[in-house]
């Protein structure tokens, strides 16, 4: 069983990580991903299915369109090696099958908002819905609601009060939705792990950013929420187990 899944996985990985190259594109532009066919997106021509193949089709032409010659972005196939590796990680962390796939499906969502925000400095509401309906579907899997029902709210509802308060010049909007979504995935205790490790990760190479290169001062925190909450789903038990028995140690 964990051979075939070491196999499948990874495959299927790359399949998904093909459809969110495609939704890094059109979501923010409003577009549809689902009916829409691929595309090339400079001239326009519907791909064919020998094109579609992840990964082997970008090398299999060279990184180029095969009908106007433009250079494809690498983009695309990185997108689907990065979620081919990640759900390949998935099934040799986690113990299930449905807690494997959860997590595949929200990895990849998360790397959809890493890539998004990134890019466009915003979250799309589709993503948070889309974690949303996972976390609560999940509720189904783990049981355990007093866990993540607080989740949702232990850092939204506060950061929101500090969107009101400072009229979205604090924080945005996109942000608390996304923290909203992935604390009821995670759970009142890893929400609050994933927030300190990706405003750690945000401090130190956003810092450097700006003092060595002259970046902007702005700060787009959702590729850095999005580390964080990959980082607590794979190891954020273990730490808040490691802290509670060293607050339990010395008292």
């Amino acid at each position: 069983m964990d051979l075939l899944l070491y196999i499948i996985m990874p495959v299927y990985g790359l399949i998904v990580g093909s459809f969110i190259g495609v939704c890094i594109g059109r979501v923010p532009a409003g577009e549809d991903i689902i009916r829409a066919p691929s595309r090339c997106p400079d001239c326009g021509r519907r791909l064919t299915p020998f094109e579609l193949i992840p990964v082997f089709s970008w090398l299999a032409l060279r990184g180029k369109c095969r009908g106007c010659g433009v250079r494809i972005s690498p983009r695309y196939p990185l997108i689907e090696l990065a979620n081919g590796l990640l759900w390949l990680l998935c099934a040799r962390c986690f113990a299930t099958l449905p807690a494997i796939i959860t997590a595949a499906l929200a990895l990849s969502l998360l790397l959809a908002v890493a890539v998004t925000d990134g890019q466009t400095g915003r979250i799309p509401d589709g993503y948070c819905i889309a974690l949303a309906v996972l976390a609560a579907a999940n509720l189904f899997v783990t049981r355990a609601p007093f866990d993540a029902l607080p989740g949702a709210v232990v850092l939204s509802l506060p950061l929101f009060a500090v969107y009101q308060i400072s009229g979205g010049r604090a924080i945005g909007g996109g942000d608390i939705k996304f923290l909203a979504a992935t604390g009821l995935l995670l759970g009142w205790k890893l929400i609050l792990l994933a927030f300190a490790i990706a405003c750690v990760i945000a401090t130190a190479i956003h810092g450097v950013r700006v003092l060595k290169q002259n970046a902007s001062h702005k700060l787009r925190l959702g590729p850095y929420m999005a580390v964080g909450v990959a980082i607590a789903m794979f190891v954020g038990d273990r730490v808040v187990a490691w802290y509670v028995g060293l607050l339990t140690m010395y008292n």
